[in-house]
């Protein structure tokens, strides 16, 4: 291993202990200042993401990387790149895509976090039961995500963490007990939802039995959760697949990836949902799968009266067919497509600037 390498990754794991610090921070932050604690939440995303990309290589997260300097870097004098362009680079370069939903959340605490910055808020900064409790679902929801991505998918890079992963969840769980007063005022109205026979679960985010699943159309089902809710800065509200094991036929609850595991051991994949619920095609015509608008894989399907992506589980009831590079998309507006493009191409505009 060269010395450069070494310096790389001395400061890969100086940037994943900073942000491991703004988390464990933030989850103790949360009655004394949920400001504070929000703050360095958003923090700590950026950082993960950051560090990601840097495993890749270290020029990619300066934000000019034709001109990096390995020595101005390792001095901490480079200019890094924003978030946007970091969750660009890490699609595009590293081929790891943050998925919708995910991106939802971290959006959304990102730009609470410019408000609190550059806006007063007394209820944030004073710690009203109001903002703790918002805070604690931004917490959890942003955290569930995180958790996923540095210990499944990401799980070579982060491996050595584990046991500090382990602290800050343990954490941030805690303070899911500032979440019981909402929990007990929503408890009557939850017990009758079940009395009228809709599904009750209980939220991997908040860890209360306040989530409604309700059926779209099968094998398509969204699930809400009741406490971190929509009235709210975060709508926890995925759509899921509920599919038949092709060993066992027990049933598979898929979230997104076309990834589901039965309790026989049998794991779904893409090919086996479209052989399952997509159309017949016949090589000689246009194919009725296209792509899908939001994740920009070509595994959109037909369903009902327009597209059901097989990966990110979006719904869509119109398609658009982009004016340049002609490929066709579920929930794709193509007024512009012509000079813009699509999440394949440019356009136009990208063709000139070439």
């Amino acid at each position: 291993m060269s010395k450069g390498t070494l310096k790389q990754t001395e400061f890969f794991e100086s940037l994943v202990n900073n942000a491991l610090d703004f988390l464990a921070t933030s989850a103790q932050q949360i009655e004394k200042s949920p400001k504070q604690s929000l703050i360095n939440l958003a923090f700590a995303i950026e950082l993960f993401l950051k560090a990601r990309l840097l495993a890749e290589h270290w020029s990619l997260i300066v934000d000019k990387p034709e001109k990096a300097n390995i020595q101005v870097f390792l001095k901490g004098n480079a200019r890094t790149i924003s978030n946007e362009k970091t969750k660009q680079r890490l699609e595009n370069i590293a081929g790891e895509k943050i998925l919708k939903h995910e991106d939802d959340i971290f959006t959304i605490i990102a730009n609470h976090r410019n408000k609190l910055i550059h806006f007063y808020n007394d209820d944030y900064a004073k710690g009203a039961e109001k903002a703790i409790e918002q805070t604690v679902i931004e917490q959890l929801s942003a955290w569930n995500c995180l958790y996923r991505l540095i210990s499944e998918r990401w799980k070579e890079h982060f491996i050595k963490f584990k046991s500090q992963f382990d602290e800050v969840d343990k954490l941030i769980n805690e303070n899911r007990h500032y979440l019981k007063g909402k929990f007990y005022a929503l408890e009557p109205a939850i017990k009758k939802l079940e009395k009228d026979g809709i599904e009750i679960r209980t939220c991997n985010v908040c860890n209360f039995a306040s989530v409604r699943i309700d059926e779209i159309e099968k094998p398509l089902f969204s699930k809400k959760c009741l406490i971190c809710n929509p009235e709210q800065s975060i709508l926890y509200e995925q759509n899921i697949l509920r599919v038949e094991c092709i060993e066992c036929n027990e049933i598979i609850e898929i979230e997104d990836l076309g990834e589901g595991t039965c309790e026989c051991g049998h794991q779904t994949s893409i090919d086996e949902l479209i052989d399952t619920y997509g159309p017949y095609e016949d090589p000689k015509e246009e194919s009725e799968i296209i792509y899908c608008n939001e994740c920009a894989e070509p595994i959109a399907i037909p369903f009902r009266d327009g597209h059901l992506c097989l990966s990110c589980l979006m719904e869509s009831d119109y398609e658009g067919t982009c004016g340049w590079c002609n490929e066709r998309f579920s929930g794709f507006d193509a007024d512009q497509s012509y000079f813009l493009g699509c999440p394949l191409c440019d356009g136009m505009k990208g063709w000139d600037t070439n």
